[in-house]
């Protein structure tokens, strides 16, 4: 999430402020960084040959009980199979996960039931639960701030938005209560105050 908020800080210092020399550094430095770390940090370096290893499990339909990374992908893939059922409404938010067992009785890609795991991502999460019109429409409410030229310019909407958006794309973060109750203050305090300040000031305009 950190990385995704520094790519839109670099481009946004090339695309908008014109200041190449400062988005032109900060661009190297997300592309220098992650190489001096695997190279020069050993902790790091097995980390991301794990995560290899992790998703070659799967990729090889090996036992992926011990592998977190795989899990997940076989998540997504029994939650991909359950929207082809229900492409348009989904199964209901609500039933998510009593869906998501009942699939997974089907193919269970070796998994114990303990392993059975959740989507981890809100998006296809949404896209399981609501169908595609579920999904457009929590869109609406994550982009539809960025319609909006007043809130397109203020720079935390946008950070707060690239973050979160970021986030769910790994875990399912407002099937969590505090992931949900971050969400809603954030988005009350930035998005909504923000859009009713500029309300109040373009009606004091004379």
């Amino acid at each position: 999430m950190l990385y995704a908020a520094l790519l839109v800080n670099g481009v946004f210092l090339i695309v908008k402020q014109r200041r190449y020399l400062l988005g032109g550094i900060l661009l190297a430095f997300l592309l220098i960084a992650p190489f001096l770390t695997y190279n020069l940090l050993t902790s790091f370096r097995y980390r991301v040959l794990g995560t290899a290893y992790d998703i070659a499990q799967f990729s090889a339909d090996r036992d992926i009980n011990d592998f977190s990374v795989s899990q997940r992908f076989a998540a997504w893939e029994t939650a991909r199979v359950i929207t082809t059922f229900r492409p348009w409404v989904g199964v209901g938010i609500a039933d998510v996960r009593a869906e998501m067992m009942r699939q997974y009785e089907w193919r269970d890609y070796g998994l114990s039931p303990a392993n059975r795991v959740m989507i981890h991502n809100q998006y296809l999460h949404y896209l399981v639960g609501g169908g595609v019109i579920g999904l457009f429409l929590w869109l609406l409410v994550l982009l539809g701030p960025l319609a909006q030229p007043s809130l397109r310019r203020n720079p935390y909407v946008i950070h707060f938005l690239v973050v979160m958006g970021t986030g769910m794309l790994v875990d399912s973060l407002l099937e969590l209560q505090i992931g949900f109750n971050l969400f809603v203050f954030l988005y009350s305090f930035l998005v909504v105050a923000g859009e009713r300040h500029s309300q109040t000031a373009a009606a004091n305009l004379p």
